[in-house]
């Protein structure tokens, strides 16, 4: 069921909407968001879980989960929170915490292919600066952060880090559909899609691959940050990727701009359910908007500077 929560603290509004992936059973929610303060900061977090491909490998599928890395790297980033002052120290002691837990469960995760292990595919944490005019954006992954400025401008944050790998297992998948006339549902069955989606999440945190937070020590590369100042901010907007608008291209980025004035002006909500949910529902073949599932578990969080 979709959740939403308001939360008031000192010269800030922070809003959380969390909804599972419509029509799955028995299926938890593998989305998380988190907020914490202090009398110096203010951090607000969202990671998107995903499990170890169990369904394609040998990986085992309950004990550890999407869910498992997600509320994982949360408790990493409480206990760090006490400790360390930068996002990216933060983002870090998530992942770390991600290792610790693996290894206690005799998993190293440096030494097991990043395919066998539960990931957040994407990451990003806000660092409000109550005492300085900073504000600090750091993210791995496929979450976006988008910035509202006072003078009604909006930018990405970061740029959201992409598996090419899984463009061309979604184009494999199109060929073969048409070549042995079946839906792209089905071509997505094929032994050679299920290779390079393997190939693909083995690329997590490795040279020449893409960032996550799967307790391997190679995300220090693939963590991206920036600074902005607080003065000139209205809000900022965090989105998991099940909360972004299907796009006509595999890797299409939509106009952030429109996204956050809709979220705005819809509420999330509303516009989960009109930009996102009916727009899915309304392509049932994964044709007209590319993707490997008709829908997923969507997160936003909200900050509006008061």
């Amino acid at each position: 069921m979709p959740e939403i929560e308001a939360k008031i603290v000192p010269e800030l509004l922070i809003t959380t909407y969390t909804t599972e992936q419509p029509g799955s059973q028995n299926r938890k929610n593998e989305d998380v968001a988190l907020t914490l303060a202090d009398d110096q900061r203010i951090a607000a977090f969202i990671a998107d879980g995903g499990t170890a491909l169990s369904s394609l490998t040998t990986a085992p599928a309950e004990k550890f989960d999407g869910l498992f890395a997600a509320n994982t790297a949360a408790e990493g980033l409480k206990k760090g929170f006490s400790v360390y002052d930068s996002s990216i120290s933060l983002l870090l002691a998530a992942n770390d915490e991600i290792g610790m837990r693996l290894k206690e469960n005799g998993i190293d995760p440096d030494k097991t292919p990043s395919e066998f292990l539960p990931t957040c595919g994407g990451a990003s944490l806000i660092l409000v600066k109550r005492k300085i005019d900073k504000t600090e954006v750091s993210q791995t992954g496929d979450t976006a952060v988008l910035v509202i400025f006072k003078n009604d401008t909006v930018k990405v944050a970061v740029n959201q880090s992409i598996n090419r790998e899984d463009i061309k297992a979604y184009n494999l998948a199109r060929e073969i559909s048409k070549s042995k006339h079946i839906n792209i549902k089905d071509a997505l069955n094929d032994p050679r899609v299920a290779s390079m989606l393997i190939l693909g999440r083995h690329k997590e945190n490795m040279p020449e691959g893409y960032g996550a937070l799967n307790g391997k020590s190679g995300v220090l590369k693939y963590v991206k940050s920036r600074i902005f100042k607080t003065s000139e901010i209205s809000q900022i907007i965090a989105l998991t990727d099940g909360m972004v608008p299907p796009q006509p291209r595999f890797d299409g980025a939509p106009d952030w701009s429109e996204v956050a004035k809709q979220i705005i002006n819809l509420g999330p909500e509303r516009f989960y359910q009109k930009k996102v949910f009916e727009v899915k529902e309304s392509d049932p073949e994964l044709v007209k908007f590319p993707r490997f599932k008709i829908h997923d578990d969507a997160t936003m969080l909200g900050i509006k500077f008061t």
